[in-house]
């Protein structure tokens, strides 16, 4: 038999959450849902410490619930994050598989919509920190403008060592680029409801990342262009600040790093195919220049 496909992954998640119910006796959560302010989604392959910093610095006015997507990580790390399980706001999805990134940031919005409604989505690395006011900064934008992707910045090259972003004081000018940064940022549904329907009979996944692009590598960059050619802009926020320790799957997983320059250079050749060319460079104004 073979494995699921990621574009499967949706169709199942009733099944998921009956399962996870079940196993937990909460059988009301199916018919009584609980609305919830923001998603926050952390994929992540093994590095529970890194996992477990982050959850401290988690700060937010809003309603959340937090969705940790292991893609397959070890029965050690399986363990040590097993307690987690106890929080009330706070998900462990089990993949048997790596469906990579795309595929778990995906599977993190369309869980977290079907039980707690969402207005927004945020995606995190496992490895940063966040400010106190991250989260809060990158929603207010996001109210304030009418843009759907803003992201923080990340300042480790400003700290003397990562705790530091804890304290760090926040910008007296602020500021948004067009340039966001793809470690830490947030996502309004809404607004990525109405891409939806715009790319429909366009692009393979409408309104959502790329799940081709695998198991990480431009689907970011894919998913920013699409957005640019519906008139719509990414940005990056001065005053959401974070800390990215940098790379880490892939520095502190042997078997991850071995395999992550040649999905690089494949996904890097997809998406020239996809595009016309390189980020920055793309020609085509519809996916593989409607010649797929």
């Amino acid at each position: 038999m073979g494995g699921m496909r990621g574009e499967d992954i949706n169709i199942f998640l009733p099944l998921i959450i009956i399962l996870k119910c079940f196993k937990n006796k909460f059988y009301f959560m199916l018919l009584q849902k609980e609305k919830r302010d923001i998603a926050i989604i952390i994929p992540y392959v093994n590095l529970p410490d890194y996992v477990i910093e982050l959850l401290y610095t988690i700060c937010t006015k809003y309603s959340y619930h937090i969705y940790l997507i292991d893609n397959n990580s070890n029965e050690e790390t399986k363990k040590k994050l097993k307690s987690l399980e106890e929080r009330e706001y706070l998900t462990i999805v089990y993949n048997e598989t790596n469906i990579g990134c795309a595929s778990a940031w995906n599977q993190g919005i369309e869980l977290a919509i079907l039980e707690h409604e969402i207005d927004y989505a945020v995606i995190l690395n496992n490895d940063v920190l966040l400010h106190k006011d991250c989260v809060d900064n990158m929603i207010k934008v996001i109210n304030k403008y009418g843009i759907p992707f803003v992201s923080g910045f990340d300042v480790a090259k400003e700290c003397e060592y990562p705790k530091q972003i804890l304290e760090q004081r926040l910008p007296d000018k602020k500021f948004i680029v067009d340039a966001p940064q793809f470690s830490c940022y947030a996502l309004s549904i809404k607004l990525l409801d109405i891409l939806k329907e715009r790319e429909q009979g366009v692009e393979e996944y409408p309104g959502r990342f790329d799940q081709k692009f695998y198991p990480a590598y431009f689907e970011d960059n894919d998913f920013h262009y699409r957005l640019k050619l519906k008139h719509e802009r990414g940005v990056a926020t001065s005053d959401a600040l974070y800390y990215h320790y940098g790379s880490r799957t892939i520095k502190e997983n042997v078997d991850v790093g071995e395999i992550s320059d040649s999905y690089y250079i494949q996904n890097k050749q997809r998406y020239i195919e996809k595009w016309g060319g390189e980020p920055g460079k793309e020609k085509f104004k519809i996916p593989f220049n409607n010649n797929e």
